[in-house]
């Protein structure tokens, strides 16, 4: 009766390494994901960009917005497969 126990051993460690793996590869694909994240930050940073200083005539003449399309895109070209 040493074999089934043996072959339970077996299995309970082969399901082990394969979640290891798993986890692995889980996490890889996480910290992949938001590198990629970082890197469209550093690149287009959600903030305002001084712009012409006509305040008088329009308030909010003197921010501009960054290009957004782009930001989205390279956001959207984002994902945890490498």
């Amino acid at each position: 009766m040493e074999a089934p126990a043996r072959t339970a051993t077996f299995a309970l460690l082969a399901l082990a390494v394969v979640a290891g793996l798993l986890a692995l590869g889980w996490i890889g694909g996480e910290l992949h994901y938001r590198n990629c994240l970082q890197s469209v930050e550093l690149r287009y940073p959600v903030a305002y960009q001084p712009g012409p200083k006509n305040s008088f005539a329009d308030p909010h003449a003197h921010f501009t917005f960054y290009e957004r399309t782009e930001r989205d895109q390279a956001i959207a070209s984002c994902s945890r497969w490498p």
